[in-house]
């Protein structure tokens, strides 16, 4: 350790990189579990196709992967190389910024935390389209704040390679505007597909009542409206700004989780949509492994169907094709 005297932030930067690397492998277990998942289920008749979800799940995280190496690295570097920088390792951090390497892991946080809110802003369209006939409406608050991410997102990294020497950079701070809009802009998307998700529970149990609780539970359980809602993501990201915001050195075990956790939500959503769900008594003749297309193809898209026929009312209650009318009609 330094024999400079330390800052106050030192003890958090390094709690939170430990907190880091265990959230990147619950993302690395998730990730491999998304894969194993899709790799048993053959193409959805709708919705998107496996092979752009596992490309999309490879993808995010291998970002995480790029980001979290970078990220390590940098720790490293800065404790155990650089530990009697005047100032300590804090001041080593600092000064190396917004170099060439602090860059690419800052770019690849940025390009997760785009593609984690387009997923969920796909998914809340979705969801409000089975429900609604004209959802523009729905996703003008949530597709602003996108948008204007990814604009103070642009400006951040264009601040940080020619610094604050112009009026546009000294007027504005784009970090703070920047995480402000990440968080608004997950909480936004987390309560626009919470809402109509809590209110199709509502339905769903007051149309099958408690004797239908077991088929329906992987639909209506509060769990499954977080994952499919991806709160953690808006949680810790809401921690993370309050703290940053207030200029607290918490901040630090947030900052490089947040980037994990923003993975994490929507493998924990491809999961979902791809695992296949099997339920025993009270319907011991329906398995959904006979229909792992549909309960993809279902989830992904979540279309209202024309309702057949039911071949026997065990099928009519447990197959996806005859619940989700009810929770998104």
């Amino acid at each position: 350790m330094s024999s400079t005297k330390g800052t106050s932030d030192e003890p958090f930067v390094l709690t939170g990189s430990f907190l880091s690397m265990f959230t990147y492998g619950v993302g690395a277990l998730t990730f491999f579990m998304c894969i194993k998942a899709l790799a048993k289920i053959t193409k959805p008749d709708r919705g998107f196709p496996k092979s752009f979800l596992i490309t999309y799940a490879t993808f995010i995280f291998l970002l995480a992967t790029v980001y979290t190496w970078f990220f390590t690295r940098n720790i490293i570097v800065a404790f155990a190389l650089h530990g009697n920088t005047p100032g300590g390792p804090m001041a080593f951090m600092i000064a190396t910024y917004s170099s060439k390497k602090g860059l690419t892991g800052k770019l690849t946080a940025m390009m997760s935390g785009y593609s984690a809110n387009a997923l969920l802003l796909y998914r809340c369209l979705i969801i409000y389209r089975a429900a609604l006939r004209n959802v523009a409406w729905t996703l003008i608050l949530p597709g602003a704040l996108f948008l204007g991410e990814i604009i103070a997102g642009i400006m951040l990294i264009v601040e940080l390679v020619f610094g604050r020497g112009s009026t546009l950079f000294k007027s504005v701070t784009y970090g703070l505007a920047y995480f402000s809009l990440s968080a608004a802009t997950n909480v936004s998307i987390t309560l626009a597909i919470a809402i109509p998700l809590l209110l199709r529970r509502r339905k769903m149990m007051r149309e099958f009542g408690s004797g239908y609780d077991r088929p329906t539970k992987p639909y209506i359980a509060i769990s499954t409206i977080l994952i499919e809602s991806s709160a953690l993501v808006a949680l810790f990201t809401s921690l993370w700004i309050g703290f940053y915001g207030a200029k607290s050195p918490a901040a630090h075990l947030f900052v490089s989780v947040v980037v994990q956790i923003q993975v994490i939500g929507p493998l924990l959503v491809i999961h979902r949509v791809s695992t296949r769900q099997k339920w025993s008594e009270p319907l011991p003749h329906w398995d959904s492994r006979s229909s792992s297309d549909s309960h993809l193809s279902y989830f992904i898209e979540c279309e209202p169907q024309a309702e057949a026929p039911p071949a026997n009312n065990h099928m009519s209650i447990a197959s996806p094709a005859t619940l989700l009318p009810y929770l998104y009609s």
